[in-house]
């Protein structure tokens, strides 16, 4: 009878051990399941999250806008700095309510209007940041324009050597803006420093750069596919208006531009959190 208990007490304790085990192995599972997303699922499930919380895009891009028609009353340096802070105002807005929708908490959008500018000063100064580590790539410009001038690429080894140049260049930028990158998204969370947010995203992006910079070229294809999509047929209205009824639209096809672009930077900030958010998820199921 002693031999039969503890035998049944080992099948038992076997059961719960392996029980345990199946719930672990499908928390790693829940954990990691966004990760197995290809970069075209990536891509559908941004465009299905804008759609599903178009009342907090829609009147963002609105407003955009009307700061952009502002910079036509205004001279040309003055128009550069209101588009730029258009930008930035959109990249907030949209952290703002990416991070609060995702967490679960009912979001209106003045809360993301009122609030969403609060990281203005780290945001600036991870974009400076930014603009340093392209410095390899404008002198690749440079580079290459005084090549054309010069011939450069008649002589064979010049012309090889300038390509090593320009692996090198493309190369050492990719490295330091994928990290920089993620830094936009992870500045914009309350209390976070631009030091600190540079710190984390880089050992966050160790070993998974290649992959980041698989997911900006896919990003990059879908956002040309987009507005070649919304303008292509705006652009054939204002040439079939002005061929058949001699009605000229100037400014149709600027203003759908402009809405393009504004677009853009939304859904390149949602996806790019949505990678964020699965970059965060795979450290944390590796912990």
């Amino acid at each position: 009878m002693k031999d039969w208990n503890m035998a049944k007490k080992r099948s038992r304790v076997n059961k719960d051990t392996v029980g345990r085990s199946a719930v672990k192995r499908q928390e790693l599972k829940d954990k990691t399941s966004n990760l197995a997303l290809t970069p075209w699922r990536h891509i559908t499930k941004t465009f299905r999250f804008i759609f599903v919380n178009w009342k907090l895009f829609l009147p963002l891009v609105l407003v955009a806008l009307a700061t952009y028609a502002v910079s036509f009353c205004v001279s040309e340096d003055a128009m550069i700095i209101i588009i730029v802070f258009a930008i930035i105002m959109l990249w907030l807005a949209t952290m703002f309510f990416v991070r609060r929708v995702m967490a679960g908490e009912k979001v209106k959008f003045r809360d993301g209007l009122y609030n969403a500018m609060t990281p203005l000063i780290s945001t600036l100064m991870i974009f400076v940041v930014l603009v340093i580590q392209c410095l390899p790539i404008m002198l690749l410009v440079i580079g290459y324009s005084a090549a054309i001038e010069t011939h450069l690429f008649g002589n064979m080894f010049y012309g090889s050597l300038f390509v090593l140049f320009a692996i090198l260049m493309v190369v050492v930028s990719g490295y330091l803006l994928s990290g920089t990158l993620m830094a936009l998204i992870s500045v914009s969370t309350p209390g976070m420093y631009p030091l600190t947010a540079l710190e984390l995203t880089h050992e966050l992006m160790m070993g998974k750069r290649l992959a980041f910079v698989l997911r900006i070229v896919v990003l990059m294809v879908a956002i040309f596919i987009m507005g070649v999509v919304l303008v292509m047929p705006v652009l054939l209205v204002g040439l079939a208006l002005y061929n058949f009824g001699g009605i000229e639209t100037p400014m149709l096809v600027p203003i759908m531009v402009t809405v393009v672009a504004f677009f853009a930077v939304i859904y390149a900030g949602v996806y790019l959190y949505i990678y964020y958010r699965d970059l965060l998820g795979m450290d944390a199921s590796k912990k």
